[in-house]
């Protein structure tokens, strides 16, 4: 925060891999990521931090996707939807090739049957003629 101040609990645990995601000028979506320090813990936590407040918010999602991290985060500005896909997750290890939406303040929800082949470190972009791995 501006000043130097520290910012108080509830808050995200530290983390990287994950996915931070601007959800207009003063507001942010983080999802996911790992800490290795020793051994890795995998996240599958949503947060939104507010600027105006300088106060994160945990949301608690149903239906939520399998922890992960290197997923790619993208939000479609005529509708709000945010787009979780692809990423890598422990126990189980696996790369991830699922589409998943999250409506804002709402739960994620599994999207479309039709999917690439599953991958990590990668980008997803929405555009008005839709999404390209």
């Amino acid at each position: 925060p501006a000043g130097g101040g520290e910012l108080r609990p509830p808050k995200p645990g530290p983390r990287g891999h994950h996915s931070l995601l601007a959800l207009g000028a003063r507001k942010l979506l983080l999802y996911g990521g790992a800490l290795c320090t020793p051994g890795c813990v995998c996240y599958g936590d949503t947060w939104t931090f507010d600027a105006d407040r300088t106060a994160w918010s945990r949301l608690n999602a149903t239906n939520a996707p399998i922890h992960r991290y290197r997923q790619s985060l993208v939000r479609d500005a005529e509708t709000g939807v945010v787009y979780l896909f692809g990423g890598e997750s422990y126990k189980p290890y696996m790369y991830h090739n699922a589409v998943d939406a999250l409506r804002l303040p709402g739960g994620l929800l599994a999207l479309f049957g039709c999917a690439p082949p599953a991958r990590c470190t990668k980008t997803l972009l929405a555009s008005r003629l839709g999404f390209l791995a």
